[in-house]
């Protein structure tokens, strides 16, 4: 009764934790280790999650390094450039 109670308590943080812990599986599982064990299907999207999981983890090293007034304008950066990709190249004549 206790456990169901506290369990049902704090359902944010346990839906994080387990949406953390398959993120965590997920790239465990796109690791060269389990080449050999990935269904086809899976083989593409995997490597590709492995390969944004790296480039997030650079570019906040990257962030962290670079200061508070660099974090601002590396976001105004980005967000500028996902409105233009996602608006103005659509809209564009072929």
């Amino acid at each position: 009764m206790a456990v169901t109670e506290i369990w049902s308590r704090y359902w944010f943080a346990r839906c994080l934790i387990e949406t953390g812990l398959l993120a965590c599986l997920f790239y465990a599982l796109s690791g060269p280790a389990f080449e050999a064990w990935r269904p086809g299907f899976a083989d593409a999207p995997l490597r590709a999650y492995r390969e944004a999981v790296h480039e997030a983890a650079d570019e906040a090293q990257y962030v962290l390094e670079s200061g508070p007034a660099r974090v601002v304008t590396l976001r105004i950066e980005r967000m500028r450039r996902e409105y233009i990709d996602n608006n103005l190249k659509l809209n564009l004549p072929r």
